[in-house]
């Protein structure tokens, strides 16, 4: 049966796993619409005045047929409508549902002295029914591309048929508006298919976060309702309870997008200062008594505290009112603080470290009390760090060299022995977070060791079994436990070591502050940068419109490239194939190593 048979590959773009464009703007959706199969009927009345009433009613949508408002025309006279035989008045109805039925229309006119004599009822525009259709327009979309998903909405008061789909590739999107937009129907020709393009931004956020900011959020629903944005919260899916997923939605990007700078205006918070400086202590790198402080201030005055340990910066939340009422608070518990305590750090040689993951640090926790004692193993090299007086430090010294003894339950003492510890920090994980090979976390410190090691531009590795565990954390991980903004952060950080390590393929525009890249060819090309336009050349990098690499060289070098050519011939000198490095044979073989590349 497969004689003869031709089989062909179609290269199909993969999906994206959700939540990987978050913070960013899309157009892989599209809107689908087209008007239902309608008809034309016409009623013919004995009196005038019944024939009036009748057409007014319709018109005003006082009378519906099958749920759906008609238009009506005014009574005329009846020999006007081929009512062949009879007289009177006649009100034509026009778009009535093909489906609709003699009875559907008795049954609209709720009047009695309303009803007409006789009916008559014209064919239908088209009779394939809404299946068939809906099957012959999605027909039409996977022509162009495969689709993600398609969905009809039943609406039977409708006229028109609406249907969402979405394409895998927004480049098939983008041509399905250009190539189907206001074409004919394939089942009524003079009828047109609308098609237009949905722009969508989506937003991983923490519950606290939204709930604290959802008031500001409410409160610019109505400006982005008026430019035709709209915006959803989905319900939380995790068990924890910790995300909820935003998302703007329009047909025009350029509102989306400003929307979208909208919600991430509110969802960023503000910079906690006092004046002009920004509000911070470095023993909050540490989750000891002041950290401790700022969450019971942080649930009394109904805020949300982002404690940012890379930037040492506090942002907050909410309410403008709460905002500043907690902005007032942080600053007198930081000066209180500051009269009090400080942080003071010590760090760990290798032996010292090894003395810490077997039991020590446990030791220096049970002599200081909880809350005066963190652990980092992130940093480089790793460290204790103490927040609290001089006393509380003399005392870990102590401990850490044996000359203060603790004795503690051997078992409380033990690597692992909190069910749910925090990989980094070793106390109890704080809204937990486990990764895929099996180590928990604290939200905050998994959050602080991708953006360290985003920072190092190295991989992001798990620090579990005392830093033992280096398995490598995938995108799976990282999309399920960070916000979209600081998964934005690693994915950027990825993106720019990629390009940095690759200058070979990919290279940004050489325009400050531009941040586009294009890709590099092995034949000299202009490349206009659809973000800056400047014009560059992808073979050598440089701005040389309507002149070759060579020219532009010679020109550049004040013409004295081609002088400089000849003494390199002369002399025996070349240059590296690949980055053009000046390499002269002194002795020796004929295979070369250069020394740049």
């Amino acid at each position: 049966m497969w004689a003869g048979a031709n089989i062909s590959a179609t290269p199909v773009a993969a999906p994206m796993p959700s939540g990987h464009n978050a913070r960013r703007v899309d157009c892989k959706k599209i809107h689908v619409s087209w008007h239902k199969a309608v008809k034309i009927v016409w009623l013919n009345f004995d009196s005038g005045d019944a024939a009036r009433k009748a057409g007014q009613m319709f018109s005003k949508g006082a009378y519906q047929v099958l749920g759906q408002k008609i238009t009506a025309s005014r009574a005329v006279i009846a020999q006007t409508i081929p009512f062949r035989g009879h007289s009177g008045w006649t009100v034509s109805l026009s778009d009535v549902p093909a489906a609709a039925k003699e009875c559907d229309i008795l049954e609209a006119i709720r009047h009695g002295g309303n009803k007409p004599c006789r009916m008559k009822m014209g064919e239908p525009t088209y009779y394939t029914d809404g299946e068939q259709d809906a099957v012959a327009i999605r027909s039409l979309l996977t022509n162009i591309g495969p689709l993600e998903y398609w969905e009809v909405t039943l609406e039977t008061n409708a006229r028109r048929v609406k249907a969402t789909a979405r394409f895998l590739d927004e480049s098939d999107a983008q041509r399905a508006v250009s190539e189907l937009d206001n074409t004919a129907l394939p089942f009524h020709r003079k009828a047109r298919l609308t098609v237009q393009s949905v722009h969508s931004a989506k937003f991983k956020v923490g519950c606290n976060t939204y709930n604290a900011v959802q008031a500001r959020i409410l409160s610019q629903q109505r400006p982005w309702k008026e430019k035709n944005v709209s915006f959803r919260a989905y319900p939380s899916t995790d068990a924890l309870q910790r995300f909820r997923v935003l998302k703007l939605e329009g047909e025009a990007a350029g509102e989306v997008a400003r929307a979208k700078t909208d919600l991430e205006s509110i969802l960023d918070g503000v910079v906690a200062k006092n004046d002009d400086a920004v509000l911070w202590d470095t023993s909050l790198k540490a989750n000891g008594k002041l950290y401790q402080e700022m969450k019971r201030l942080e649930r009394e005055v109904a805020v949300v505290i982002i404690r940012d340990k890379v930037k040492s910066e506090l942002r907050l939340l909410g309410t403008e009112r709460h905002c500043n009422e907690a902005q007032a608070r942080l600053v007198r518990l930081l000066h209180t603080q500051s009269l009090l305590d400080s942080t003071r750090t010590i760090e760990l040689g290798p032996e010292k470290f090894f003395w810490a993951c077997q039991g020590g640090f446990r030791k220096i926790v049970a002599g200081l009390g909880p809350g005066k004692a963190s652990f980092d193993i992130i940093s480089t090299p790793k460290r204790i760090i103490i927040s609290g007086s001089w006393e509380d430090y003399d005392l870990a010294v102590a401990v850490m060299e044996g000359t203060k003894p603790i004795t503690k339950p051997a078992a409380w003492l033990q690597p692992g022995a909190t069910a749910q510890e925090c990989s980094v920090c070793w106390t109890e994980a704080d809204t937990p977070v486990k990764t895929k090979c099996g180590h928990f976390y604290c939200l905050e410190c998994f959050e602080s060791s991708c953006t360290a090691a985003m920072d190092d531009n190295v991989a992001i590795v798990c620090h579990g079994e005392q830093g033992k565990c280096n398995a490598v954390i995938g995108a799976e991980d990282l999309q399920e436990h960070l916000s979209s903004a600081v998964l934005e952060q690693v994915f950027d950080a990825s993106f720019s070591s990629y390009v940095k390590h690759n200058s070979n393929d990919l290279r940004y525009c050489p325009t400050p502050d531009c941040g586009y890249i294009y890709r590099v060819a092995p034949n000299a090309r202009q490349h206009s940068c659809s973000n800056c336009l400047q014009t560059t050349c992808t073979a050598c990098h440089e701005p040389h419109t309507g002149m070759s690499c060579a020219d532009y060289r010679e020109s550049k070098s004040g013409n004295h490239t081609t002088a400089l050519l000849e003494l390199k011939k002369k002399l025996g000198i070349k240059d590296c194939p690949k980055c053009t490095t000046s390499i002269e044979k002194i002795v020796g073989c004929n295979h070369m190593t250069c020394a740049a590349c």
